[in-house]
Order: structure tokens, then C-alpha cells, then sequence
């Protein structure tokens, strides 16, 4: 392997870790809020009820739709994996090209849930920070 290759990678792992690492940290935020929504919630403020469970409601969407991306990325290497384990010299076109399909539609998915956790989470900062600055 020339030291391309090795760059090229250093420079792929170090995105993986990255990116889940941002997943794990926004697993984290989220649940944070949530916690923080709940224990408002807890002290039975009533004007503002609607708002913390809002805010709980966003949490657990957006945590679940973290939770999917590992799944989604999980399952990309484990066909990896595979594909690596059992090397086939002649894959038909047919089947690369719906493996591509189904990659592109992985990564497709995954890059929806972080867009879509990424604005829960604004949203749920904006909803918490308005209620605890007007009460």
C-alpha cells in the first residue's frame, strides 16, 4: 500500500469517527432535554405544559431517528462485510447496481435523520429556552 492509499484511509476512519461521534453527542443533547423537559414537567407548571411535552415528544423522535442512522450504517458494513467475506469475482451489473441503490438510499436516509435531529434539536432548544425565559 502506498502512502496515498494509507492517507486515503487515516482520512476515512477518521470521518467515521467523527461522524459518529457528532451522532453519539446529539443522542446525548437530546436526551439531556428530554430529562430537563421531564423534570420541568415535574413540577407541574401548568401554563407551560403543553411546551415541555413538546420538547419531550421532539426528543424521543429525534432520538430515535439517531438510533436509526447507527442501524443504517451498521447494516451498510455488515453487507460490506459480507462482500468482503465471500469475494465473487462476477457480480452481474444487475446486482451492483442494486447494491449502489440500496447504499445511495442508505446514506440518503441517514443524511434525512441527521438533518431532521439536527433541527429537533433547535427546536426543542428554542421551545425550552422560551419557556424558562417567560416564566
Amino acid at each position: 500500500m502506498d502512502k496515498y492509499d494509507e492517507r486515503l484511509q487515516q482520512v476515512v476512519e477518521r470521518t467515521l469517527t467523527a461522524k459518529f461521534s457528532f451522532w453519539s453527542a446529539m443522542l446525548t443533547v437530546h436526551t439531556v432535554l428530554l430529562s430537563v423537559a421531564v423534570a420541568l414537567l415535574a413540577t407541574d407548571t401548568a401554563t407551560e405544559r403543553w411546551a415541555f411535552k413538546l420538547v419531550g415528544y421532539m426528543a424521543i423522535i429525534c432520538m430515535f431517528l439517531l438510533l436509526l442512522n447507527f442501524a443504517l450504517a451498521k447494516s451498510q458494513y455488515d453487507v460490506i462485510g459480507q462482500r468482503l467475506a465471500a469475494a465473487e469475482e462476477d457480480v452481474s451489473e444487475a446486482a451492483r447496481a442494486r447494491d449502489i441503490r440500496r447504499a445511495n438510499l442508505r446514506w440518503c436516509l441517514t443524511h434525512a435523520c441527521e438533518v431532521g435531529s439536527i433541527l429537533g434539536l433547535a427546536a426543542q432548544a428554542t421551545v425550552l429556552g422560551w419557556v424558562l425565559i417567560t416564566t
